[in-house]
């Protein structure tokens, strides 16, 4: 099966400035001590201020390649269990992947980041089988207006302290953890509706995505004039779903139009193809550092940690890809 460049260019994008993210992270945390260094930085609080970190981009690109993945298959004669079948096979990977690198804490670990729906590994893997049966009999134009509908009916859930409760302790996978399934669905019906679309063969007006975004973006510009704070427990990340869409909407035909005049952007793309590999090498990467080599935080060491993650794993990445058959295995991108 064929790969559309400009999908993992965008992954690549978003991993990219997620290794950044995570290198400040743990450059300014003292490894002796545990304490942080600059603690009024968003990358220092992160995953508790909002677009922390790039994590909400990859529910928005999953959705998409939900959807190409879900058509192509179909196009095939495949139904609806061997369908399902795949992505469940890739939910417990996902899954299997999350609980593992959480788990570097220890059960204290897994109980904080995956229970606490603060682990986006597993749940992008958790919320592709939520959204497959709606992608599978939906069309673009019902995805895009579930996906608005999803985000008015869950910010009301998370407004409502009564139903909150009543989620007990699923609510943090549920509901209320930055990442969690209800709350993350707007973003994959989103990004599965230009998908679906894009797969159909009919042509996507990049213009049209281009004026959605900005659409999107000026309001949520002008809507943070009247933000004072979260509206209920762990919304930050619900908040900026409308803003993650406008990047998405915006992103799609920008990286389709590079890659229609010839930019083929391979640096990126190859991140794109490989972020399982990079999220969990750097991790172990940077937690060994801090384990080997103490260090006094500060900017000096998260630009070496940061230069030391790109010398050790792009080049890792790249003989990855050229592995699994390198450009070969790309097709050209299906918005015009």
């Amino acid at each position: 099966m064929r790969r559309i460049l400009f999908l993992d260019s965008m992954r690549g994008f978003a991993i990219f400035l997620m290794m950044i993210i995570h290198a400040y992270s743990f450059a300014t945390i003292d490894p002796l001590s545990g304490k942080a260094y600059g603690t009024n930085s968003a990358l220092v609080l992160a995953p508790d201020i909002p677009l922390a970190t790039m994590f909400p981009i990859f529910f928005f690109v999953s959705g998409i390649s939900i959807a190409t993945s879900i058509s192509r298959r179909r196009s095939k004669g495949e139904g609806i269990l061997g369908i399902a079948s795949h992505f469940a096979g890739r939910a417990l990977l996902l899954v299997s992947v999350g609980i593992a690198i959480s788990g570097i804490g220890g059960l204290s670990g897994i109980q904080f980041y995956l229970l606490n729906g603060r682990e986006p590994i597993s749940l992008i893997g958790l919320s592709a089988l939520l959204a497959l049966p709606t992608i599978y009999l939906g069309t673009p134009k019902r995805l895009a207006a579930l996906a608005v509908v999803s985000y008015a009916i869950v910010g009301w859930a998370l407004i409502s302290e009564p139903l909150i409760l009543i989620t007990g302790a699923a609510g943090p996978i549920l509901l209320t953890g930055p990442f969690s399934l209800l709350k993350t669905l707007p973003l994959i019906l989103a990004g599965a509706s230009i998908g679906l679309q894009s797969s159909s063969g009919r042509s996507i007006r990049k213009v049209a995505l281009a004026s959605s975004g900005a659409a999107i973006l000026a309001a949520v510009v002008a809507g943070s004039a009247f933000y004072s704070g979260e509206v209920a427990y762990a919304s930050t990340y619900f908040i900026s779903i409308p803003l993650v869409a406008s990047i998405g909407l915006l992103g799609t035909p920008i990286f389709a139009a590079l890659e229609g005049r010839g930019i083929r952007l391979m640096p990126l793309a190859v991140f794109g193809r490989t972020g399982l590999f990079v999220y969990g090498a750097q991790i172990f990467i940077l937690t060994l550092a801090m384990m080997i080599f103490p260090y006094n935080p500060g900017n000096d060491v998260f630009v070496l940690m940061t230069l030391a993650c790109l010398a050790t794993l792009w080049p890792a990445s790249y003989f990855i890809v050229r592995a699994r058959g390198g450009t070969k295995a790309y097709s050209p991108p299906a918005i015009t």
